[in-house]
């Protein structure tokens, strides 16, 4: 009995050890070098490219000065001129689609007999969307990443030691930029373009960052567009999230009509 009892506390005492080995602390930022900027951004870069598609299933909340509304959405992203989104409110009701193909957009929604479609840049959504967002902004509020891609090498390297992350930093056209980067994961976490009054101007922050399919990508983000009383801002939230599922352009509807479309949600929800 005694040797029974004494091979179960070795064997806790053990198990302890490698619980706690494994569940040691990140290093603090403070302890770590300043990462070379060209290092960080073919990280960054480097997991960002190994992201062919996504396919996701959430919610969206929009809060603007007359706006305030929440929809279910479903996103499609084929990297990297394809983008569709959506839309349904009350009852699971579809509010319509935007599909995004090489630089043109294509909308659907209940009522419209023709299918507008045009440039991504002049993309004006009917009031039932409840998203008072145009062109490239509204593109970028749906993608899991920055709105800036470039990183100059000229920006400048710091830590912030409250985040415990790498600040990237440098001005453009009289905009400032800010980029927070994950210490340990190649992934950046939030964003911040202001103007030269100081003045928000973009806010994007990720949230629930994991490795999925060999990609570190969030499964929410928030934005911010623009700042007082007139700002807009807009919570996604995925709940269910694909990546790298083999999506193709002939699963975009690019032409108005979604040959794939059965009236069945595309996700099995």
């Amino acid at each position: 009995m005694i040797p029974t009892i004494k091979r179960a506390w070795i064997l806790f005492f053990v198990m302890s050890l490698l619980f706690l080995g494994c569940s040691r602390p990140r290093p603090r930022i403070e302890s770590l070098p300043l990462p070379d900027i060209r290092n960080l951004k073919e990280r960054i870069e480097k997991n960002r490219a190994r992201l062919r598609d996504f396919k996701g299933l959430g919610l969206i909340q929009v809060y603007g000065p007359e706006t305030r509304a929440a929809m279910g959405v479903n996103v499609r992203y084929l990297a990297t001129d394809y983008l569709q989104i959506t839309l349904r409110g009350a009852m699971g009701i579809e509010v319509g689609t935007l599909a995004l193909a090489e630089g043109r957009y294509h909308l659907s929604y209940p009522g419209s007999r023709i299918p507008p479609s045009g440039e991504i840049e002049d993309i004006v959504l009917p009031e039932e969307f409840a998203l008072p967002i145009r062109g490239a902004e509204l593109v970028d509020l749906f993608l899991p990443f920055p709105s800036e891609p470039e990183i100059p090498s000229r920006a400048s390297v710091q830590r912030d030691l409250e985040r415990q992350e790498y600040l990237l930093a440098w001005d453009e056209d009289s905009t400032y930029y800010q980029l927070w980067v994950d210490a340990f994961k190649p992934v950046i976490t939030k964003e911040l373009l202001t103007s030269s009054a100081g003045d928000t101007v973009w806010y994007k922050e990720l949230g629930s960052i994991k490795k999925r399919s060999k990609v570190f990508m969030p499964s929410e983000w928030n934005v911010q567009i623009g700042s007082g009383h007139s700002a807009i801002t807009v919570k996604m939230k995925l709940s269910s999230l694909w990546i790298n599922s083999g999506l193709a352009p002939s699963d975009f509807d690019t032409d108005g009509k979604d040959d794939n479309d059965t009236g069945e949600d595309p996700f099995g929800g």
